[in-house]
């Protein structure tokens, strides 16, 4: 039948895709990776945001039948609080999935070292859905398993693993060294202004110096791995109130240095024998 000039035009539906195989979403994941295997704590910037922002695809939301949920997606800092708060079984449970991927090297790896390993799977599945590929962080660890890393690469006899972490002193914590540096310093306690300036200061200032923990992994006769850890960086809370306190106020400490000073001499003149 022939459309006559003022009916309307409907489109023909679009055909919908067919869901793609588990093997071919990782075929497309891992060519996403191609252009080199960056660990996490290397902190990248993938779409302008800094490793810990990037968000992490966990799946999708249910949907009523023949609808797709929505994606679930949670950040890089968030997985890692979780995993954090993880309970000694689970937290045991992912150490043991990735020793047998070879990820990690010992049956007994630190929570530190094992997060070092779990960030790099949450960095490779950050790729993935930065690259419009839907895989989560459980089944790129399902597929370690099946095609370990020892298998591909063999285990070094000796070699390093170094892992970054950001730590934040609490508020209140950070307000208590502050009373202490101001009390041996001037004398006397904070003011409101000065507590929220130095606790802004402290914080940008361990974000800016995470701290640095090498592992360094030896083989030992045995076949198992000895271990040996050396950790750099970070801020030193006390210090650094310290050295902020006579920065902000060195006219009053000048002032405060010379009046203890006097009143020290002139309480000792008055002790004196006449």
């Amino acid at each position: 039948m022939a459309r006559l000039p003022n009916d309307p035009i409907v489109p023909s539906p679009t055909p919908q895709a067919p869901p793609k195989s588990a093997d071919q979403v990782f075929a497309e994941w891992s060519e996403s990776l191609k252009a080199g295997r960056t660990q996490a704590i290397d902190n990248p910037v993938i779409g302008g945001y800094p490793a810990a922002e990037w968000p992490v695809y966990l799946g999708r939301s249910s949907a009523p039948k023949g609808q797709k949920g929505k994606p679930m997606t949670q950040t890089i800092a968030e997985l890692e609080k979780r995993f954090w708060q993880m309970s000694d079984g689970a937290f045991e449970h992912l150490r043991d999935r990735l020793f047998k991927t070879g990820r990690i090297r010992s049956q007994n790896a630190s929570r530190s070292e094992v997060w070092a390993a779990w960030a790099d799977i949450l960095q490779e599945a950050a790729k993935g859905h930065a690259s419009g590929i839907e895989v989560t962080p459980g089944q790129i660890l399902a597929r370690s398993e099946k095609d370990p890393v020892s298998k591909k690469e063999g285990l070094p006899d000796k070699y390093t693993i170094p892992n970054k972490q950001v730590n934040i002193t609490d508020p209140m914590q950070a307000s208590d060294v502050l009373s202490r540096a101001l009390q041996d310093a001037l004398g006397r306690n904070p003011t409101a202004a000065e507590r929220q300036g130095f606790i802004a200061a402290l914080n940008a200032a361990e974000r800016a110096n995470p701290t640095i923990t090498r592992t360094t992994y030896t083989k030992q006769s045995s076949g198992q791995y000895a271990t040996s850890s050396v950790t750099t960086g970070g801020v030193q809370p006390v210090s650094f109130a310290q050295d902020w306190v006579a920065r902000q106020n060195p006219g009053e400490i000048g002032a405060y240095q010379a009046a203890t000073t006097y009143m020290g001499a002139l309480l000792q003149a008055l002790g004196a024998p006449v």
